[in-house]
């Protein structure tokens, strides 16, 4: 399951799920339970933008400028702070290929201790 109001607007209220056929299809008479209406319309623009390639090229492209973004913040914060903030930049992708969540890095840990977390 998942969204793509963070990908394209907080005002997209529009979820997915990658599941078995039988699985969608249960799940798809308990929604319609709960919500009748839908936004067909706005449903069928992200279909759209699925099926020509659209959304995953802005996915790419928010992913870069995200890292950048990342990637800039830390470099500040490193440079400021050296001796009151350690950190690590994940290196693994949650969700895509990784069976289990990477352990805190030593500063992490240390922090923790802290009582910054």
């Amino acid at each position: 399951m998942g969204s793509v109001s963070k990908l394209l607007a907080p005002g997209i209220w529009l979820d997915y799920v990658v599941a078995p056929p039988d699985l969608v299809a249960r799940m798809a008479t308990v929604r319609e339970g709960i919500d009748r209406q839908g936004d067909g319309p706005l449903e069928e623009a992200v279909a759209l933008m699925i099926e020509d390639g659209e959304l995953a090229r802005h996915a790419r492209k928010a992913r870069r400028i995200y890292h950048a973004r990342r990637d800039y913040l830390a470099a500040r914060l490193r440079s400021a702070l050296p001796h009151a903030l350690a950190f690590d930049i994940p290196r693994w992708r949650y969700g895509r290929g990784s069976s289990t969540a990477p352990t805190p890095s030593a500063g992490a840990k240390r922090q923790a201790n802290w009582g910054y977390f």
